[in-house]
Order: structure tokens, then sequence, then C-alpha cells
């Protein structure tokens, strides 16, 4: 069965249909001719694979290092006993150091051209 016209719709109903222009009513009052309005939403999802190519490229920069000397200077005498009567005299001095290296690490990213590909 097909309507051409609301107001076709209306004699099959018994009732008049108010056109789509109408004032809003309020559908607490009881009247008739006052539907709530109702509604069916629908959605879609598609997925997509996003790729973006990424390049890192790491680096190094030393700075100067820092030396600092720590405890005390240990004097061992040479290989040969020590003789006063002698020209020179051989010895060896050790002292630990320490060695602060500052280094900075770090890498510089760079993005290429984001592209998608639908996946079905």
């Amino acid at each position: 069965m097909s309507f051409d016209t609301i107001a076709d719709y209306s004699k099959v109903l018994g009732e008049e249909l108010l056109p789509l222009h109408h004032e809003p009513c309020d559908p607490k009052s009881g009247d008739k001719k006052c539907f709530e309005e109702q509604a069916c939403e629908r959605f879609t999802t598609k997925t997509f694979d996003v790729s973006v190519p990424v390049s890192i490229r790491p680096f190094a920069i030393p700075r100067k290092p820092e030396v600092s000397c720590s405890g005390n200077v240990r004097v061992c005498p040479g290989i040969e006993p020590c003789d006063h009567r002698r020209e020179s005299f051989d010895f060896t001095i050790t002292q630990k150091v320490n060695v602060k290296i500052p280094v900075e690490f770090g890498v510089k990213t760079c993005f290429g051209k984001t592209c998608a590909e639908e996946r079905l």
C-alpha cells in the first residue's frame, strides 16, 4: 500500500497528521496529534593502516674532559736501591686520577609523508 500525500495516509489512520513545518508540541500534553521525536542512528567503521616513515640519526658529541686528582700521591722506589752517590734517582709516582668526560647523546628525528591504506 502506498500513499501519495499525508492526507491519504491520515485517512487510513483515522486521524489527522501534521505537516512537517508545524510548531513543536508537548508530547506529555496528551495531544493525539503530537508524537515524540524518534530517530535511528547508524554508524560505520573503517579500519586503516596509517604509516609514516621515520628516520632517526643518532649522534654523540664529546665535550672537554675535566680532570681531578683523588687521594694521596704514592712514591715507589725505582728498580735499583737508592744510592746517594749516583747522579740520578729513579722512582715511580702514582696518582689516582678521575676523568669526567661529558658526552651529549641524542637523535635527530625526521618524519616523511604520512600515508594510509584502507583495510577491507
